[in-house]
């Protein structure tokens, strides 16, 4: 009996250790997809944020805190960050302080645009909790219909994707960064 509560206690800490690790890597869950033709078989690559680089930035969809429609044509003419994030991700958690004092710093000349992904059991009304508890002025956004979230192939957060002001993605940083390297970015917008 002691040795099946050991092996149990080391199971389930196993089991959590797995968990964290994983973090906040998968925002959903996807899969390579394998297509065959009567000639050929191919396994087509996962496309990424990062494949977008240089491109539009593509049209999409998503609400305001009281369920107003935005699309990029509402930030047209300006240089924007658009950041994709969840109020239970510990890199977002990390991250998203840093966003703020940049957006203080910024203001003037770059627009910021959080959209929480509610994901893996988010909501808007948990989200903003977590923006107003953590005293950050960002104004909420949330990708409820997975427009933004499929149109720029996130799969991971937090992710940032700089756009400039004619509409073209700049740069994206996928994982948690320094405050410093952040500020390289957005001065090279």
């Amino acid at each position: 009996m002691k040795n099946y509560k050991k092996f149990l206690t080391h199971s389930i800490l196993f089991g959590s250790l797995f968990v964290l690790a994983a973090g906040c890597q998968s925002a959903s869950s996807t899969s390579n997809t394998t297509t065959t033709s009567a000639t050929t078989t191919t396994t087509a690559k996962e496309k990424s944020t990062s494949d977008l680089i240089g491109q539009d930035l593509p049209n999409f969809t998503f609400e305001t805190a009281d369920a107003q429609q935005k699309t990029p044509t509402n930030f047209k003419g300006k240089k924007t960050v658009y950041v994709a994030w969840a109020s239970w991700c510990p890199d977002c958690q990390q991250e998203l302080p840093i966003l703020n004092e940049l957006r203080k710093d910024y203001q003037d000349t770059i627009e910021f645009v959080p959209i929480n992904l509610l994901v893996k059991g988010d909501t808007p009304e948990k989200a903003q909790a977590f923006l107003k508890e953590k005293g950050l002025a960002f104004n909420y956004y949330s990708d409820k219909e997975k427009s933004f979230q499929k149109a720029l192939e996130i799969h991971s957060i937090p992710t940032m994707i700089f756009v400039d002001q004619e509409g073209k993605i700049k740069n994206v940083i996928d994982e948690v960064k320094d405050k410093a390297t952040i500020e390289e970015v957005l001065k090279a917008l």
